[in-house]
């Protein structure tokens, strides 16, 4: 159960990288806004922005790759979603193919690659205790080149950036409720009992204290990397 601080850092998590993306999004004629896997807060926020569309939200895992039945659309927004899915050659590209001319995909995923929360998570993952139940999972975190290279091959109107929220905890055990809600979450859907889930993050949150330091006053600062990306249509 999160507690109050974690709650509220946790909806600045997930909300603000959205803010910012639709904030960088220049484009105004939106009729058709296809929403990947987003949250009621991403269709609320992009509503607010393009009063008159018609939103589409969709869980990828239950097209089985056929992408193009979904149809065409002016948008195509992804907040926190893509790197639960495999092949993102394939999938940037497919989705791509789903814009009208002059449509635009807008995507923002996290890079927790090198967090040194994550490198934690996937080595607890890996000892003997743990493997067995993580077979299926596989993280899907990249750089902004190899977005890059991706991209260019599609258009030549594109933005990339990064951004790292910092978000101030006092306690330890507010960084791990928080990241057992984002990137921790595949690993704890995975274990088949509350005990087991409570015996993973327990091990987590016994390493945190020696690679994120606090400050004087108490304080502990947690970065969290987030890559976006904007890429227009020009094709058509």
């Amino acid at each position: 159960m999160l507690d109050n601080k974690a709650s509220q850092v946790l909806a600045t998590e997930f909300d603000q990288p959205a803010v910012d993306l639709i904030a960088r999004i220049d484009k105004e004629d939106v009729s058709q806004l296809l929403l990947i896997g987003g949250s009621n807060q991403d269709s609320t926020l992009l509503q607010n922005r393009w009063k008159e569309a018609r939103i589409v939200t969709v869980n990828l895992q239950e097209l089985n790759g056929d992408y193009a039945s979904l149809g065409q659309f002016d948008l195509v927004f992804s907040n926190a979603s893509i790197h639960y899915y495999p092949n993102h050659i394939q999938l940037i590209t497919a989705l791509f193919r789903l814009l009208t001319k002059n449509g635009v995909l807008a995507v923002q995923t996290p890079n927790a690659a090198n967090m040194p929360i994550q490198v934690m998570l996937e080595s607890i993952a890996r000892d003997k205790k743990w493997a067995h139940f993580f077979t299926e999972i596989a993280t899907n975190y990249f750089v902004p080149n190899y977005y890059y290279e991706i991209l260019s091959q599609l258009t030549s109107e594109l933005l990339l950036w990064e951004t790292n929220y910092i978000s101030v905890f006092f306690h330890y055990q507010e960084l791990v409720h928080l990241y057992a809600q984002t990137e921790m979450k595949p690993y704890l859907n995975a274990l088949p009992t509350d005990e087991l889930r409570q015996n993973f993050v327990a091990q987590v949150l016994d390493l945190l204290p020696a690679e994120y330091k606090k400050q004087t006053n108490g304080a502990l600062l947690f970065p969290y990397r987030r890559t976006f990306f904007i890429a227009k249509n020009t094709t058509l």
